[in-house]
């Protein structure tokens, strides 16, 4: 081991003086220490750098604390949405990325078989919600 005049390794004296940083420290300053997380044992998830929309963030702020685990689910809840869009007379039930999975002849028929098609995603513990466009949104 280095000698290190300027950092002296501790003695059994040095540890039994030693106290809880809860003992010696002010309350704010063990909040700040609370606050703090470390490393997950197991990462779930990935640490990513988002750019949205100033008001889409303050929405979500507005809502309290948890509001990153909020974009997070509703991310994962358009993945499993189902998007009704009219089209030349007919409506077309897609997935968020645009693919068509049917048309039906009628709105009413359309959404219909989107939240038939809703809940058998449901049932496999992932929310899935039925989204119903006019032709305004498509411009």
């Amino acid at each position: 081991m280095i000698d290190d005049p300027d950092n002296p390794e501790l003695t059994e004296d040095d540890f039994a003086l030693m106290r809880p940083a809860s003992e010696v420290l002010s309350p704010k300053v063990m909040n700040v220490f609370r606050r703090t997380r470390g490393p997950q044992k197991a990462p779930t998830k990935l640490q990513v750098t988002l750019r949205l929309d100033e008001d889409v963030l303050a929405d979500f702020k507005a809502e309290g604390a948890g509001w990153q685990s909020r974009i997070n689910q509703t991310l994962r809840q358009e993945r499993a949405a189902f998007h009704i869009v009219p089209r030349q007379g007919i409506w077309e039930v897609r997935l968020p990325k645009g693919e068509r999975l049917k048309t039906y002849k009628s709105q009413a028929e359309a959404i219909k078989a989107a939240s038939s098609m809703a809940e058998t995603v449901e049932r496999t513990g992932v929310p899935a919600r039925v989204i119903v466009h006019s032709a305004d949104d498509l411009h």
